[in-house]
């Protein structure tokens, strides 16, 4: 082979995937507009570090008076395994590296999805996936499994329009060790079966194979799991005490419904698209495929989580995405040159003003800074000693600088819950300064020091222990936090 077939063939797989080096290219500029990653992304890096540096633990000494410091369970396990490389104490470049990568790689196989279903376009849908929201975005750049996660939903789509069914099992079994939002891959399944139930002509038909090999897959990853049974009990304390029943524990905001506004902003650049795709397929008066039925029920189905709950963004995006280039494709229009020129300049418009939006959102992060109370408190306190958080969202960050020192609450004050119910209620009583604060922290919980947040809702707090320099004497202060030793 000559020189100048090479430069063909180099330049034939450019164009055939520029899409893909436009994404990485546009996440990467994103990604590294910001100093710092996300708060829950400090998490994830950390215990890649420890895997590395321990291998697979079973405790989590650091979430003190919790469920998880003697009996932890990591609901991502195989996304750590994979983290490892990326994952480093002194440097948050490697991490950011892996969110870049794998934004490219959900581009690439969303890209080959299209093109291999034989949908047109497919270039230009993969675009509006990955830049027609701005929260998904954001999102889909958190050093989490979350970009992951989708790579395996379109897989699953994959695998059941094909009827590969048996890969199901294997996939589904890998979902579970990857991400707690495996019940996903069962509705995409359970909706397949009910869309071929109503299209008993089709090929797919009324299968129950693989809602059976899913579940399989599933059970087998809750089972043959390294962490059984104790992921068990996670489990029914993160997806059914935590998401679904209002237990007063702080504010997780991706489990809180949108505003019909607000959830419209954040996804404009889809519905936009979304929304034109349905007047002409309410226009057509005609049946579609199997496949666009299919996505339809799950753009439905995940609309409904999505008003909810934030992050069903995660699903709402692609699917709604998928659905609309499905339908399209279905049509057969006769597409001229202006309403190409049209559609692309929108396109354009929506990835301008997205990229914005997200990178003004990923900037704020930076805000959240408790490096300096970390810090302090990995120099000037006993090895063991226990901080009492006020907000358990600063835990991933000092999870991930200093390691000295145990936190209360850790993850979630759910885990508290979990260990101690009346030591839960006493916790939120003593937050919302129902009840003297001070024998809680100092006793119930044992803590030496108290960490506080310089934000807003927090400044009751802050002032009270600022009144009693009996009980709470400020040591340590700077923009962001603050740290309080507790006498």
């Amino acid at each position: 082979m000559n020189e100048q077939t090479r430069d063909r063939i180099r330049l034939h797989w450019f164009r055939k995937y520029a899409v893909v080096f436009a994404v990485v290219l546009l996440a990467a500029v994103l990604q590294f507009s910001h100093e710092r990653v996300q708060q829950d992304d400090y998490y994830h890096i950390t215990s890649s570090v420890l895997i590395r540096q321990t291998g697979f633990y079973r405790q989590l000494p650091w979430a003190a008076k919790t469920v998880l410091t003697e009996r932890f369970a990591d609901m991502h396990f195989l996304y750590h395994v994979l983290l490892i490389p990326f994952a480093y104490e002194n440097s948050l470049v490697p991490a950011k590296i892996s969110a870049v990568l794998l934004a490219g790689l959900l581009a690439g196989f969303t890209l080959w999805f299209l093109r291999k279903r034989g949908i047109a376009y497919a270039s230009f849908w993969t675009l509006l996936l990955m830049f027609g929201s701005s929260s998904f975005m954001i999102r889909s750049l958190a050093v989490r499994p979350i970009t992951l996660s989708i790579v395996f939903y379109v897989a699953a789509v994959w695998f059941l329009l094909e009827r590969r069914y048996v890969w199901l099992a294997p996939l589904s079994w890998l979902f579970v060790l990857t991400y707690p939002g495996f019940p996903v891959i069962l509705a995409v399944v359970v909706v397949y079966v009910i869309v071929g139930i109503m299209n008993p002509g089709e090929k797919a038909g009324p299968d129950p194979r693989p809602l059976l090999l899913s579940l399989l897959g599933t059970g087998a990853g809750l089972v043959v799991n390294p962490y059984f049974p104790n992921n068990l009990r996670i489990l029914y304390i993160q997806i059914l005490q935590r998401s679904f029943s209002d237990i007063g524990a702080g504010i997780n905001l991706e489990w809180l419904p949108l505003t019909s506004w607000a959830l419209f902003l954040s996804t404009w650049g889809v519905f936009i698209f979304l929304l034109a795709v349905l007047f002409l397929v309410l226009g057509a008066r005609r049946k579609f495929s199997f496949q666009t039925q299919l996505l339809f029920a799950l753009t439905l189905l995940f609309l409904f989580t999505f008003s909810r709950f934030a992050r069903g963004v995660d699903q709402f995006v692609p699917f709604g995405v998928l659905f609309a280039a499905s339908a399209f494709n279905d049509l057969r229009m006769d597409t001229g040159k202006i309403l190409k020129w049209t559609a692309t300049a929108v396109l354009a418009v929506v990835l301008c003003v997205n990229l914005y939006s997200a990178m003004r959102g990923l900037r704020s992060v930076d805000a959240l800074d408790n490096r300096g109370s970390a810090r302090w408190l990995e120099e000037n306190s006993p090895v063991g000693s226990t901080v009492f958080l006020f907000n358990y969202g600063a835990f991933p960050q000092l999870f991930y600088y200093n390691r000295h020192n145990v936190y209360t609450g850790g993850l979630d004050p759910i885990f508290v819950k979990a260990l101690d119910p009346g030591l839960f209620d006493s916790l939120q009583d003593a937050l919302a300064l129902r009840t003297d604060p001070y024998p809680v922290i100092r006793d119930r919980f044992g803590a030496s020091y108290l960490h506080i947040e310089n934000l807003p809702a927090n400044r009751v707090f802050y002032l009270y222990c600022m009144e009693r320099p009996d009980r709470f004497g400020r040591v340590y202060q700077d923009g962001f936090s603050a740290v309080f030793i507790v006498r």
